[in-house]
């Protein structure tokens, strides 16, 4: 399986005319499976209660068989089986799946050329290189799979790096060494904010978001492993990486929700970290760096573009997406016979079975990496990583000689057994990565459990909604306030904005930081 992006000379980039699920029109019982578009619904007759695929369901799926009717959430399936599905899965299926990551990629690049041309005129944006680029950033991270290999890659040279600066080899441990796994659910009140949003317009459409779930990390008692120290080692890394192509502004730390008037003239230069303390676990602190970097090493992003994107407000929608999971269902509105063959390979029904029956569900989650939640979730999780092992375990020769060329673009070895040896590296340099990264944020949330008062960093973890919004100023602020303050206290450049204002102003050490809501640190 090869994932291409468009270059900027692709055709490609004239976007096809292609109607969007939405206003075609849809039977009741096939709109009431549409988890965008959903005129009449009841979970009870439509099931929709029940779309997490338990690990019979997966077997089932595998052997070509699926309920009648079935919501398949792909963020419930092992990311080794989206890598390449035609090894797990019927051919089908496949199809299904590159159709429904096809479809999400044309809304995103048509919703991204109607948002910048409310900006710019259109034969400015035509014209513009820059724009060209962003929707080039926008389509490169629009599928995380193809991304596995460059960030092998950069987790290889992240290595290196760290032996060179600390004279020692990174610490071969793995996520799984420290830390286990918690399904955690989206709570009440987190499905509360969302059906207050208008494209949430059904029960049906409330009930797949309340299945959707994450893999959260959970410290293993007594495994704390003072050894991962690496975090500031791959932040100076990735600022390395950066300044190598021009992008060599100061850094800076946004802490709370900083207003886009204070922060873009800040960051346009060289990105931004996000902080911990801003309470948003789901983030990450170097997530930004990191897709910068991937973008940089694709040869796609340099210092004009970035401050493009940052400049005309289209860092949000290509590399800052928030994912609204209510919104993230697919099914083919007027099935071909190819469609229809597969639904009889998928579910061994009468041939005029529907496969608008069939709805996936939670592609953003699961594939894509324009929002910092998407990639992050891999990292906590170990996801990457054991995928490899999982992949280079359950194929044989020929497909791991598909695994190293077709999805990590790499050049295979003379032999299995060296194949074998090369999967092993891989999964090793990503392992690097999210050990250096997940231990960072469990220290970080240990620090803000201690302030907080709280007995364990675990209930931070407690309510998926915290990651999305701050937990309410009476908890949040304080929290903001204290890392700016021991900011100051380290000498740091530090920059207060007060509630709704859109105006910053140097703080000192004896600043009342209770007047001010959010922050910008100079991190350089």
């Amino acid at each position: 399986m090869s994932f291409g992006f468009p270059t900027l000379d692709d055709t490609r980039l004239e976007l096809p005319d292609i109607q969007e699920a939405g206003p075609v029109h849809q039977s009741d019982e096939q709109a009431s499976m549409s988890g965008r578009s959903v005129a009449k619904s009841s979970a009870k007759e439509f099931k929709i209660g029940r779309p997490i695929l338990s690990e019979f369901d997966v077997k089932e799926l595998e052997k070509g068989r699926v309920a009648y009717k079935t919501v398949v959430d792909l963020t419930k399936l092992p990311f080794c089986k989206l890598l390449m599905p035609s090894h797990y899965f019927p051919p089908a299926f496949k199809t299904h799946l590159e159709n429904y990551v096809f479809m999400n990629q044309h809304r995103s690049r048509d919703n991204f050329s109607r948002l910048h041309a409310n900006a710019l005129p259109k034969e400015v944006m035509a014209k513009s290189p820059q724009a060209m680029k962003a929707l080039v950033a926008l389509d490169y991270l629009s599928d995380i799979r193809r991304l596995v290999g460059p960030l092998a890659r950069l987790g290889n040279e992240f290595r290196a790096f760290y032996d060179q600066k600390t004279g020692e080899p990174y610490p071969e441990t793995a996520v799984e060494d420290f830390c286990e796994m918690e399904e955690r659910r989206y709570t009440a009140r987190q499905i509360n904010l969302l059906e207050s949003k208008e494209y949430v317009n059904s029960p049906a459409a409330v009930e797949f978001a309340n299945q959707q779930s994450l893999r959260i990390p959970k410290r293993k008692p007594g495994e704390d492993h003072p050894e991962l120290k690496g975090s500031r080692q791959l932040q100076a890394f990735l600022r390395e990486k950066l300044k190598a192509a021009g992008i060599e502004g100061p850094l800076c730390e946004l802490l709370g929700f900083v207003p886009s008037k204070v922060a873009n003239p800040r960051v346009r230069g060289s990105g931004f970290i996000d902080s911990h303390w801003s309470l948003n676990f789901l983030h990450g602190n170097e997530t930004h760096l990191i897709q910068l970097v991937l973008l940089v090493e694709a040869g796609i992003l340099d210092k004009d573009s970035l401050a493009y994107m940052v400049d005309h407000g289209l860092w949000g929608w290509v590399l800052d997406r928030i994912y609204v999971p209510a919104c993230d269902g697919y099914s083919i509105i007027d099935p071909g016979s190819e469609d229809k063959q597969m639904a009889r390979t998928l579910e061994g029904e009468k041939d005029d079975l529907d496969i608008s029956l069939i709805n996936l569900q939670g592609g953003e989650a699961a594939l894509c990496a324009n929002g910092p939640s998407f990639i992050h979730r891999f990292f906590l999780a170990g996801e990457f990583s054991q995928a490899i092992d999982c992949l280079s375990e359950d194929l044989d020769a020929e497909g791991r000689v598909e695994l190293i060329t077709q999805v990590l673009g790499m050049k295979p070895c003379d032999s299995d057994l060296l194949n074998k040896s090369l999967l092993r590296d891989v999964a090793r340099n990503l392992t690097a990565l999210e050990s250096c990264i997940t231990h960072k944020q469990l220290k970080s949330m240990d620090q803000i459990a201690s302030f907080m008062g709280l007995q364990s960093s675990d209930a931070l973890f407690k309510d998926l909604s915290d990651t999305y919004s701050f937990v309410g100023k009476d908890k949040a602020e304080p929290v903001i306030r204290e890392k700016a303050r021991r900011h100051l206290a380290k000498g740091r450049r530090v920059l207060g904005i007060k509630p709704g204002s859109t105006k910053a102003k140097v703080l000192d050490q004896h600043s009342d930081l209770s007047k001010y809501q959010s922050f910008v640190v100079y991190r350089d």
